[in-house]
């Protein structure tokens, strides 16, 4: 359950009947929660280059659902944490954007980063 005016950190969509497969996208969300914007870059058009903005939109859940595809949508923006990382690597793992800006200005201290991590990952 999320907080009040947040995102759920993710989407689940279930097949009505038996799951034949699972599809997750971790990339496309942009919701950053507010401790983030103490470590990242406040320029968001920096943030956002390699976030796969939209990429849900590319494909039909509803039809994967009826096929029996279930989809796992992450809201969570990347740079604060990449799901696709191992827990140790995931919390601000981008620390420049592919054009070489650097967009991790600081690192939280250890007891921070295990609680991001708990809390997010």
């Amino acid at each position: 359950m999320s907080k009040k005016n947040e995102p759920d950190l993710l989407e689940v969509f279930v097949p009505k009947n038996k799951a034949l497969a699972l599809i997750g996208i971790p990339h496309s969300g942009l919701w950053l929660p507010d401790e983030a914007k103490n470590y990242l870059s406040d320029n968001d058009f920096d943030l956002e280059r390699d976030v796969d903005t939209h990429v849900h939109e590319l494909i039909n859940i509803g039809k994967l659902n009826e096929a029996g595809i279930a989809v796992i949508k992450s809201n969570i923006h990347r740079t604060w944490v990449d799901l696709n990382r191992s827990r140790d690597l995931a919390l601000l793992n981008w620390k420049s954007n592919s054009f070489g800006t650097q967009i991790v200005l600081k690192e939280p201290d250890q007891s921070l980063k295990e609680k991001y991590l708990t809390e997010y990952y």
